[in-house]
């Protein structure tokens, strides 16, 4: 039997093992080419719409001020959220960031406990607490908008629901270290209570006492107002308590404690493991971290900023 021979018009459909090792090179060439181009800009959009929100954060604070004469306060401590009935100044117990939903068309957020009382009082602040307010999340976040609550024990104030919303930013408690307290254990010994004066810290936010964009003599376009938070990059709830979160395991309602403030006597860092560093400012973005100064401004800031710039930055007249 004679075999057909190839003709002009025949073609080989197979490749060879050579020709495919060839042609995988090239493709993974390309892909190592294009990788970083596509995650840099993936990068970049993310740092942008971060900025984006701490600057309309920065613009319902301004609108706050301009209302009031006078930030929020950052209410009573950690074992108080945020109401709807007792305004924005020292007999709120929320802190700041409940303060300002109304500002950042939030205020359904704000609202959900308003004029409901009695025990489904205790249910409706639940609820707050694990309703999202995405304006705080940035979006290089690793963790999800709700995460495990680990206050077992539920608030003054509210229940403990199983999940809470949490902020990705923090307000500016200063350039000293400031100590979280719980507040007083009723309302009745609130007056009595061993409040913090004005004094103790040198930042824009702290417990009970509002401060007025007047009093921040180093100038607004000098200090800052917010900023992302430096968080733990575990995303597994048993993983950030086995590590001691304490800058992550609160609401973006309560009151002020240091899920809600950071201070500025340690430089700002980038995501962490396997420390409990729940003071400083920082972020999950990989060269710079983005404050909120009080002129209403926005900047990324590296984390090798002098830390005595840092620190100046942190105080509102430069104690």
């Amino acid at each position: 039997m004679v075999k057909p021979q190839l003709g002009h018009g025949d073609f080989r459909t197979a490749i060879t093992l050579v020709e495919l090792i060839v042609i995988v090179s090239v493709i993974s060439v390309l892909m190592a080419l294009t990788l970083p181009a596509v995650l840099g800009a993936r990068e970049a959009s993310r740092a942008l719409q971060c900025q984006n929100n701490l600057k309309q954060i920065g613009i319902g604070l301004h609108n706050h001020e301009s209302t009031f004469n006078r930030l929020p306060s950052n209410g009573w401590g950690y074992n108080w959220i945020g109401e709807p009935e007792r305004g924005s100044g020292i007999g709120q117990p929320g802190g700041w960031i409940y303060s300002s939903l109304p500002f950042l068309e939030q205020k359904p957020v704000h609202d959900i406990p308003l004029g409901i009382l009695g025990a489904e009082r205790f249910y409706a602040m639940a609820d707050m607490l694990a309703t999202p307010a995405l304006l705080f999340r940035c979006p290089a976040s690793s963790k999800d908008a709700l995460t495990l609550n680990f206050i077992y024990g539920g608030y003054n104030n509210s229940l403990a629901p199983k999940l809470i919303f949490e902020s990705d930013y923090a307000g500016n408690g200063g350039s000293k270290p400031v100590e979280s307290l719980p507040g007083p254990d009723s309302y009745e010994l609130a007056r009595d209570y061993n409040w913090r004066e004005p004094h103790e810290s040198n930042g824009v936010f702290m417990a009970r006492f509002p401060i007025r964009f007047a009093q921040i003599a180093d100038g607004l376009s000098n200090t800052y107002l917010a900023g992302e938070k430096l968080m733990s990059a575990e995303t597994s709830a048993s993983s950030l308590w086995g590590l001691g979160d304490t800058g992550g395991n609160q609401s973006a309602y309560t009151g002020d404690c240091q899920d809600i403030r950071r201070t500025c006597n340690q430089a700002p860092a980038r995501k962490w493991r396997k420390t409990n560093d729940a003071f400083r400012f920082g972020s999950m973005h990989p060269t710079t971290w983005n404050a909120l100064f009080a002129d209403g401004s926005v900047q990324p800031i590296s984390y090798e900023i002098d830390l005595n710039v840092h620190k100046r930055n942190g105080s509102r007249n430069d104690e």
